[in-house]
């Protein structure tokens, strides 16, 4: 696969600042490439500190005052503190998303208080957004959160969209035959023949991750399984590689046949970002 890794030095901050966005700015260039003239606005984090935060309860710390005071709940009821960490991150990547979302249409030029921006999950899991604002004319918004190992993300769009990050590891080579075909397994081989054990973990760690990314881009129609998402082409683009894949054995008639996926290597990770066409316009955001 020709992808280029990217890395960051990760620097600890005075937590009184607004988190920097560690998401790879040729990704997301590169991810605009591949889907056209789309909204594209991701959020990448470390995983924040549940619990305290430079030894101040989180109640009082200025990450507490980025949740909604429902989230804030949802928050406390966690037990454990990697599962707070999750929580905190993925709702901060959302929130700042959708802030460079808004800022970015003019609807909000200013930026929004996070507090004011609510993630809330429908039955199926999906995220979606409530704006406790008066905001007028907002346009048509869509969310999606994933999380692995040390970082959370998140990505806003106008197109129904998916996002994942998904940690390097050995045990994709154990679980191959859930999520990937010997077909195609074969098409991910003409991208690089080298048969080492990381690289054939590379290989895995970009189709699961692409994968999920449409499987929650899917999920406002219907929630796929991994094997009804066929991989069908993959192209070479100059920072992502593009994944087409089919999508078989649905029954809503207004899901997609086919979705694309942008995806590449972040230090250990494969990140992959999924649009799908839109068929509601009022979709994704109230």
């Amino acid at each position: 696969m020709k992808l280029q890794a990217f890395s960051h030095t990760i620097k600890t901050q005075p937590m009184n600042k607004q988190p920097h966005n560690l998401f790879p700015e040729a990704v997301r260039i590169g991810a605009m490439e591949i889907f056209g003239k789309q909204s594209i606005h991701p959020f990448l984090l470390k995983l924040l500190p549940a619990g305290t935060v430079d030894e101040v309860p989180l109640s009082d710390s200025c990450l507490s005052k980025m949740l909604h005071d429902n989230e804030a709940i949802a928050l406390g009821g966690y037990r454990f503190a990697k599962r707070q960490s999750e929580y905190l991150t993925g709702r901060i990547c959302a929130k700042l998303a959708i802030q460079d979302f808004l800022s970015s249409t003019k609807t909000y030029p200013s930026p929004l208080n996070l507090a004011k921006i609510e993630i809330v999950n429908t039955p199926n899991g999906r995220p979606t957004i409530r704006i406790h604002s008066s905001i007028t004319g907002r346009p048509t918004m869509d969310i999606s959160i994933a999380h692995s190992g040390d970082y959370g993300v998140a990505l806003a769009s106008q197109a129904q969209c998916g996002i994942d990050i998904q940690r390097q590891e050995t045990t994709l080579l154990r679980v191959q035959k859930k999520y990937c075909s010997e077909d195609e397994y074969r098409l991910l081989e003409t991208f690089s023949t080298d048969k080492t054990e990381s690289n054939m973990t590379t290989r895995l760690n970009i189709l699961w991750a692409a994968k999920e990314a449409a499987k929650k881009a899917l999920s406002y129609w219907e929630m796929p399984g991994f094997l009804n998402l066929k991989l069908r082409e993959l192209r070479n683009f100059t920072n992502n590689i593009a994944l087409s894949l089919n999508i078989t054995h649905t029954t809503n008639n207004q899901m997609p046949k086919e979705v694309t996926v942008a995806a590449n290597i972040f230090d250990e990770y494969a990140l992959a970002i999924c649009l799908a066409k839109e068929v509601n316009k009022d979709a994704g955001i109230t």
